[in-house]
C-alpha cells in the first residue's frame, strides 16, 4: 500500500531543497542575440544555418531565451498571420501552440547548450516539418523586426535532474511574466 502522507512529506522536502537552490541561482543577460527583419528571413538566399551559427555558436551553457517583436505595434498582424498558418497547416509544418493573446513576446524557452542551434533553426523555419516550433519564415508578415535574446543562468550543479528542474522553474517564471503569444508553459509548477 502507498503511504500518501509519507509521499507528501517527501514532496515538501524536495520543494524546500529547491527553494534553497533557487536562492543560489544567478541569471545574467548576454551579448548573444539575433535581430532579424522578417523580409530578410523569407528571402531564398537567407542562410538560417549561418545566421544562427554567427549569433550563437559560442554558447557553452544551457540558455534561457525569448523571441520578441522589436516593435509591439505589429502584435495584431502577427497573431492573424500565425493563426492562419497554424489552422491551415501551411507548408505541412507543426506550429507551436497559440495562446489566444497578443504579446510583444512570441516565445520563451530553454535549451541544453548543445541543442540550442538546432532549436533556433526550427524556430526560424529551417527544422524538420514534424517538430513543433514557430517556423517563422513560413508565415511572418514582411518587414517585421524580431529579436532573440539569450540569458545565462548560473546554477549550482548538484545533479543534472535538479539542474533541469531549476531551469524549467526559471523558464516558467519568465513565461508567466512575459506571457508569450505562442508556445507552451513547461509543467513543473
Amino acid at each position: 500500500m502507498i503511504d500518501w502522507k509519507e509521499l507528501k512529506d517527501y514532496s515538501t522536502i524536495l520543494l524546500k531543497n529547491t527553494l534553497l537552490l533557487i536562492d543560489k541561482v544567478e541569471v545574467e543577460s548576454t551579448n548573444f542575440s539575433l535581430e532579424i527583419n522578417s523580409t530578410q528571413l523569407k528571402e531564398s538566399a537567407c542562410d538560417i544555418g549561418q545566421l544562427t551559427k554567427n549569433a550563437f555558436s559560442e554558447i557553452d551553457f544551457d540558455p534561457i531565451y525569448c523571441i520578441q517583436l522589436i516593435d509591439d505595434s505589429n502584435e495584431e498582424e502577427i497573431e492573424k498571420a500565425f493563426k492562419a498558418a497554424k489552422e491551415n497547416k501551411y507548408e505541412d509544418r507543426c506550429y507551436s501552440k497559440f495562446n489566444q493573446r497578443s504579446s510583444k513576446t512570441l516565445y520563451v524557452g530553454i535549451s541544453q547548450g548543445n541543442s540550442f542551434l538546432k532549436r533556433m533553426h526550427e524556430h526560424l523555419g529551417a527544422g524538420a516539418k514534424s517538430t513543433y516550433a514557430l517556423n517563422l519564415k513560413y508565415w511572418i508578415p514582411a518587414d517585421i523586426q524580431i529579436k532573440n535574446s539569450v540569458f545565462k543562468p548560473s546554477i549550482p550543479e548538484y545533479d543534472k535532474k535538479e539542474h533541469l528542474n531549476l531551469m524549467e522553474l526559471l523558464e516558467q517564471s519568465l513565461w508567466d511574466k512575459l506571457k508569450p503569444m505562442m508556445g507552451k508553459r513547461s509543467g513543473q509548477l
